[in-house]
């Protein structure tokens, strides 16, 4: 858990929500498995259109739920997203997104859990969090079926 504000995560998720579409449309575009390259490509996606669905998230929040401190979970892993997807290793690919994702999935939970947001932003949030839970399990499912090959 890290002390910071509200603004500071979303600030922070939407550039490393950037930084992850890029990173799963560069994975797509190699020459893996036909699997991985279409779960990259259609969380690339999902990945875009997350961004957009927080700018406007973002913009409805009141300013003081903004500013202030609150305990969120830390991000994901250390690894910058562009770094991790130049990996030619599929299986270290997907440990990655399915880390990235859960960490996306802890930390929506904790802000759709946060006091004063309307049933609307909640819920909006709590949404975001089971589109993560999705993406780290297609990914954990995909790192499985590698494991059994």
């Amino acid at each position: 858990m890290a002390n910071r504000t509200l603004a500071a995560a979303l600030d922070e998720l939407r550039g490393r929500n950037e930084a992850l579409a890029m990173a799963y449309r560069s994975v797509s575009r190699r020459t893996l498995t036909r699997s991985i390259t279409t779960f990259a490509a259609s969380a690339s996606d999902q990945r875009k259109e997350l961004g957009e669905a927080l700018a406007e998230l973002a913009d409805t929040l009141d300013p003081g739920l903004l500013a202030a401190s609150r305990d969120l979970p830390a991000p994901g892993p250390e690894i910058a997203p562009g770094e991790a997807a130049a990996s030619n290793d599929p299986a270290f690919l997907l440990r990655y997104f399915r880390d990235v994702e859960n960490g996306d999935r802890e930390l929506f939970s904790a802000m759709a859990g946060i006091q004063g947001l309307d049933g609307d932003q909640s819920a909006r949030f709590a949404a975001f969090s089971e589109e993560a839970r999705k993406r780290s399990s297609i990914a954990g499912g995909h790192l499985d079926l590698i494991s059994l090959a």
